[in-house]
């Protein structure tokens, strides 16, 4: 039994040893040792004595051998790359050299690995979040000429708690392995057929192109492994030429082999056969070791893949049993030579005898080994297919996040100038709607339109899931409950509007006793058309009365002038003639929601006028007019009242305008300039006279509202500078009040009148406001 164990022989010692920097290195009968130090130490093992002493400014991390062993490659702390000719052994006292900063042959302080293999040289560094391999040729006398470049990204170990609550890292670190450094681990493996150095281990060909490709194996390309201290082993050809990705952009060839969760400290391998190594041993800093074997051939004579197991390893005699979370397994190591150092810094030679042949492996009969294949497979399948369901999922919840994120920027940009309507309606607003009003003749019957187009200036793209929501609310309805049964609202729903697409809808404008209306534009989002059709019945379930979002755009009104027939006739069944004034009246006031009752009034003949009369000087100021003719002027003004848009304000060119009301009754605007001699005390006065004729009152009502009303938001644009205020006469002024005295004064008595009641005193009170009405309209105002 005793012959079993193992036997410990101590060769030398050194000062201690610093295990993150301590390397070993043999060839022929010579070792290279450093022990985190600033020495590196040349040691004869059949001497049993240190033949050369190399030292450097700093701590030496890290040290690899030229291929030709002539040449000694040392990374320092501060770090510097040295590339150092090794002296020939001394026959008595150890050669001790003072190595200078001229061996320096590459300084980057991010360094943290080196190799060499055959004529090229390897480091690895760390930039911040990324792991870079640079591949160099090696130099000898001549500076480095980088060959390519690989990189790496570092993965973030974040912290994360397990089923006994207590907190771990994702790759499972400790806190103490933290605090230690941790060096990454480069090692180089050859085919056993190209296999040419003795500094490197090699692996079986079949093991070898399983693992690595049947590319590296046909042209004999060392593959190189760098263990990560994230746990990560990653490999890639050293000799295979640069691949293009599908852009044309250079494909990386580095692979991840597997992650042992912890920092590597060691990459090799072992249990050699006929045809060389057959297992690829990786070692973690917590103990846990990867086994990488090429199964056996089946019994049909097909070959067979390779399996990885992971084990936590323990050192009993001469044996490693290997035990992971189903089999307990027995290696046989047979009689070994090993090189180790202490801590304390002493270099041990340890010497494990040849052990029985035993077969300790378990294996499985071919009906166990194939049903384990099919659960296998099985269970593979089941994942693939709930990993493919996430990933829909995720991505669902992606695009949905993005559209989100358009709909709430798309809101906050139509939401910068909402409660201030005027600054809303005056400014170029990147998402807008603009409405015209057109006749159109459907089965011989004439009716109103008005089209709409909303125009997308902005830089979004407003997708399915938007609405365009047009209220029609009429002006002259009064606040009361009736007010939501003379609105309507139209929507229109629509896929897609590009960033510079429009978007036509026409919408009819029925009860043309309404006018003028007012048309609240806004653009609604349906929430659920953020997510699929499947979650939307359960989404539509949550949102209930929040199921959507509404932004308000631009408000458009259209009143009688907009409405204006200038071309053509209406057809007779279509055209509304009223008897008398006094129906036009009636008709009037019910358009407005008042109720009336049927009184005689003695109507006037001919058309009934209405009069506007603005100042020449305020209407050349606010519409930057630059005709000085008076003809010219009143030409610009009809174009201005007729249309809005400015490219057509050019079809006007007489002073009279003609066209039929939305009621079918003839109407006719005029303009003339005129000169009033006593109305100023700076002199004469040049006025703009607006007239509007017709013999229905309605449309003579509803002309003249719209004039007004044109008038009050050309008065209320700032941009425009306003013209001099002229004074008044006292005179004028005291005669216009006292005419507007005793209109009102009549307007009391009418009142006091009817509410005596009875029909004679109500047609009499009619007769007053008739008249009351003509006197204002006959002697306006001026707006100056």
């Amino acid at each position: 039994m005793d012959a079993m164990r193992c036997s410990v022989a101590y060769l030398s010692e050194f000062s201690d040893c610093q295990s993150h920097s301590s390397r070993i290195i043999q060839y022929d009968t010579n070792l290279i040792l450093t022990c985190g130090d600033s020495h590196v130490l040349v040691f004869h093992i059949e001497e049993n004595r240190v033949t050369t002493v190399l030292h450097y400014e700093t701590p030496v991390t890290y040290v690899a051998l030229s291929a030709d062993k002539l040449r000694l490659y040392v990374l320092c702390e501060n770090g510097g790359l040295y590339c150092t000719t090794l002296p020939p052994p001394s026959s008595s006292d150890p050669v001790v050299t003072r190595v200078s900063d001229d061996c320096i042959v590459l300084k980057n302080t991010s360094l943290r690995a080196i190799i060499i293999v055959e004529k090229i040289l390897v480091t690895l560094s760390l930039h911040k979040s990324t792991w870079s391999l640079d591949v160099y040729e090696e130099p000898g006398s001549k500076p480095l000429h980088k060959l390519a470049c690989f990189q790496v990204t570092t993965v973030n170990t974040q912290a994360t708690h397990n089923s006994s609550n207590t907190t771990e890292d994702v790759i499972n670190i400790t806190d103490e392995e933290k605090s230690r450094k941790s060096s990454p681990v480069l090692t180089c493996i050859y085919s056993a057929v190209s296999h040419k150095s003795e500094l490197h281990p090699y692996l079986e060909l079949r093991l070898f192109r399983l693992l690595f490709g049947v590319d590296a194996s046909l042209v004999n390309s060392p593959v190189l492994l760098c263990g990560l201290p994230d746990g990560r082993i990653c490999c890639f050809p050293l000799l295979l030429p640069q691949m293009d990705g599908p852009r044309g952009e250079q494909r990386s060839p580095i692979r991840v082999l597997q992650s042992l969760e912890q920092p590597i400290v060691f990459i090799g391998t072992c249990v050699s056969g006929d045809d060389g190594p057959r297992c690829l041993v990786a070692l973690g800093q917590r103990g846990k070791l990867l086994l990488v074997r090429s199964k056996e051939t089946s019994s049909e004579s097909k070959k067979a893949d390779y399996s990885k197991n992971e084990y936590i390893h323990i050192l009993y005699e001469i044996n490693i049993y290997l035990k992971d979370c189903l089999n307990t397994l027995s290696v046989q190591l047979g009689s070994l030579h090993l090189l180790a150092s202490s801590s304390s810094g002493r270099l041990m030679q340890v010497n494990l005898p040849q052990g029985p042949n035993k077969e300790n492996e378990s294996r499985f009969s071919s009906s166990q080994a194939g049903q384990r294949v099919k659960d296998l497979l099985s269970s593979i399948g089941n994942v693939w297919e709930e990993a493919e369901s996430l990933k829909h999922k995720l991505q669902e919840k992606n695009e949905s996040l993005k559209r989100l994120n358009q709909v709430m920027s798309v809101c906050n940009l139509l939401l910068a100038n909402h409660g201030n309507e005027m600054e809303l309606n005056k400014c170029i607003q990147p998402i807008s709607c603009h409405g015209v009003a057109r006749w159109s003749s459907l089965l011989q019957k004439e009716s109103l339109t008005l089209t709409c187009v909303l125009e997308n200036a902005s830089m979004y793209t407003l997708e399915q899931g938007w609405t365009l929501c047009l209220q029609v609310h009429p002006l002259s309805t009064s606040q009361t409950a009736n007010t939501e049964c003379t609105s309507r609202t139209y929507s229109f729903p629509f896929r897609k509007l590009d960033c510079g697409e429009k978007l036509d809808v026409t919408i009819p404008l029925e009860r043309v006793g309404e006018l003028p209306v007012n048309i609240y534009c806004s653009l609604a989002f349906t929430l659920t058309a953020l997510f699929s059709s499947e979650a939307s019945e359960a989404v539509s379930q949550l949102l209930k009365g929040m199921g959507s979002i509404s932004v308000p755009l631009n408000t458009l009104t259209v009143d009688w002038l907009d409405s204006l027939r200038l071309e053509g006739a209406f057809s007779p069944g279509n055209i509304i003639r009223h008897n008398t004034a006094a129906d036009g009246i009636q008709a009037f006031l019910r358009s407005k929601g008042v109720r009336t009752q049927n009184s005689d009034i003695v109507p006037k003949s001919g058309p009934l006028p209405v009069v506007v009369r603005v100042s020449s000087e305020l209407l050349k100021s606010k519409l930057h007019l630059s005709a000085t003719s008076g003809v010219e002027i009143c030409s610009s003004v009809l174009n201005w009242l007729v249309y809005k848009e400015t490219a057509e304000r050019a079809s006007i060119k007489t002073q009279v305008v003609c066209a039929y009301s939305p009621d079918g009754q003839p109407v006719k605007l005029l303009a003339k300039e005129m000169t009033l001699e006593d109305f100023s005390s700076e002199g004469p006065l040049d006025v703009l006279e607006i007239r509007v004729e017709s013999l229905s009152m309605v449309a003579v009502c509803g002309l003249h509202h719209a004039i007004l009303r044109r008038l009050q938001v050309l008065l209320e644009d700032t941009t425009a500078n306003r013209g001099h205020t002229k004074p008044l006469q006292a005179q004028r002024l005291c005669e216009t009040v006292r005419h507007v005295e005793s209109l009102y004064k009549d307007l009391q008595d009418a009142y006091n009148q009817a509410a005596l009641g009875g029909s004679t005193e109500t047609n009499k009170t009619s007769e007053i406001l008739f008249r009351i009405f003509l006197q204002l309209r006959a002697t306006p105002l001026i707006i100056i």
